[in-house]
């Protein structure tokens, strides 16, 4: 049996190691996590018997990075995935976290989905029981996978056959949010920015609220808890006068 909770190593910071797991694993991406490698790993100790079992992020059933290890995972023997969404099992993190256990018999044509709507219940086992269902292997797209029922995956081929898909509309332009490379300096609270403006009224221009992707949910009007200070792109060129850097300047005025 494997079972666990791999280590989260952001690709970034792979560094040369990356060629290693290139040379290695078959679901390697160049902006995979690490946690990926882990799973091929895990499955592949598995004896004739053998259960896998991991508490992973669930990102990689949608996200590029992990379209390897979606196409590996197909001819493997999934029993069952329970998908977390962004519920907060964990409240100190944002993990959007999902279970999934893998045998070594023979690739089934479905497995057992089961997406958790809410934490408030008594028993996983007994909310399993009651909200889980089949999901068709064959049906799944190899550039993003949903675990809903054989009814709306019918539906959702339909609509990809007769419509223009977001990527397509806007010509492939989708791009990453703010990337701060700082978030401990450049993102901050409620008491933080009053504090700011309070010192220097001119800090508002600066100021600007800011939304996790945890934060954007369906149907809600988020709620502002956090602001970031934002610098212009080419700001810092004309007003420095002198500092070494705009964060500098900042906290000076």
């Amino acid at each position: 049996m494997v079972i666990g909770n791999p280590p989260y190593v952001r690709q970034e910071r792979l560094g040369d190691d990356k060629r290693y797991f290139e040379s290695k694993f078959s679901t390697y991406h160049s902006i995979a996590d690490v946690y990926v490698n882990f799973i091929e790993r895990g499955i592949s100790m598995l004896n004739s018997s053998g259960v896998f079992a991991y508490i992973v992020a669930n990102k990689w059933m949608r996200a590029n990075y992990g379209e390897p290890l979606r196409r590996w995972l197909r001819e493997r023997c999934i029993e069952e995935i329970i998908d977390f969404g962004d519920l907060p099992v964990f409240p100190e993190a944002t993990t959007y976290p999902c279970i999934f256990r893998i045998t070594k018999l023979a690739a089934k044509s479905s497995f057992k989905a089961t997406v958790v709507d809410t934490l408030a219940f008594k028993s996983l086992d007994g909310y399993i029981a009651e909200h889980s269902y089949a999901v068709n292997i064959s049906k799944l797209n190899d550039s993003g996978w949903a675990l809903v029922n054989e009814s709306i995956q019918l539906l959702l081929e339909k609509l990809r056959r007769s419509s223009d898909s977001l990527g397509e509309y806007i010509n492939g332009k989708i791009y990453r949010g703010v990337l701060t490379g700082l978030n401990e300096a450049f993102v901050i609270d409620h008491d933080t920015r009053k504090m700011l403006i309070a010192d220097n009224p001119k800090n508002s221009d600066f100021i600007k609220p800011f939304l996790f992707g945890g934060d954007i949910k369906r149907f809600e009007l988020p709620e502002f808890n956090h602001y970031l200070i934002l610098i212009p792109n080419g700001w810092t060129r004309s007003h420095l006068s002198g500092e070494t850097d705009a964060w500098t300047w900042f906290q000076k005025n």
